[in-house]
């Protein structure tokens, strides 16, 4: 007989979170959000801007009340560490200055800022960096520290190609440790390789929740092999110089099937729910 499966990290209940815009224009950013945080793995956190990500990742750190529904840690709440959007590094301090504040010694902080290629960036106070080497910085004192659950919101901002896959490694690390990963980005290309179960927020709601694998065999790419491109039958989705398509629609003549990418599907799973529905019939 199998194993069980291990309880997920969290579970969100129908959480809801409302902003008022004045008196009479409330909005509400989170509308119902129930989805799941797996343990063990890269969690990724997509959707469009105003979909609601950073609402619920500070929920999820306690820096917001929700306003419904609920947060269910199984095993209780884990230890977290946090890398926000817009950095946390203060002007005239340096990495190190930092490091015992957050309970990282100086030996983790150094063995990973060379692999960020940050090392020589440890010493020079915050405002003599560039953006991308405040970043290395950042993620070296984050990534240094022991912790159950990181959550990482645009982790890549400022890196190079290069400096974005060494990232990456450090990532795939933690989760052989047994750490587990919730990441925020806009670059899905570029962490693809890297993330194991998505989560897609739209307009306030959960608009798809599956291990990225699933959601990846569920479509197929259509490319065309001639200019101007065939007619495309209704079962696939246009993109610029591609389509979308179900997995089990054949592709028609003049369209060759290749693999989809997590940035197709994100575009597909987005206009989908941007698209007009049918007006309903009676009163």
């Amino acid at each position: 007989m199998s194993a069980p499966h291990p309880p997920p990290l969290l579970q969100v209940d129908g959480v809801r979170r409302l902003y008022r815009r004045g008196v009479k224009r409330p909005h509400l950013a989170l509308d119902g959000v129930s989805c799941t945080l797996q343990r063990g793995v890269v969690n990724a956190l997509l959707g469009d801007n105003g979909a609601g990500k950073t609402t619920l990742l500070r929920i999820l750190l306690g820096q917001l009340r929700v306003h419904g529904g609920r947060l269910h840690w199984p095993l209780g709440p884990p230890t977290c560490r946090f890398l926000p959007e817009d950095g946390f590094l203060a002007p005239a301090l340096n990495s190190r200055q930092w490091a015992p504040a957050l309970g990282v010694s100086a030996a983790e902080l150094a063995a990973t800022a060379e692999i960020l290629g940050a090392s020589r960036l440890l010493g020079r106070a915050a405002r003599t960096l560039s953006k991308g080497e405040r970043r290395r910085c950042e993620l070296a004192l984050v990534l240094a520290g022991g912790a159950q659950l990181y959550v990482l919101d645009e982790p890549a901002t400022g890196l190079d190609a290069a400096q974005v896959e060494s990232l990456k490694g450090l990532v795939r690390a933690l989760v052989r440790r047994g750490a587990t990963l919730l990441l925020s980005t806009h670059l899905l290309r570029e962490w693809e390789d890297s993330v194991d179960h998505v989560v897609l927020l739209h307009r306030g709601r959960v608009r798809r929740e599956a291990a990225l694998a699933a959601l990846l065999a569920e479509y197929r790419l259509w490319v065309p092999t001639s200019t101007p491109a065939p007619p495309l039958p209704p079962p696939a989705f246009p993109l610029p110089g591609r389509a979308v398509a179900p997995a089990h629609a054949a592709a028609p003549p003049g369209w060759e099937v290749r693999p989809v990418t997590l940035a197709d599907v994100f575009l597909r799973e987005i206009a989908d729910a941007l698209a007009p529905r049918p007006l309903s019939g009676g009163g």
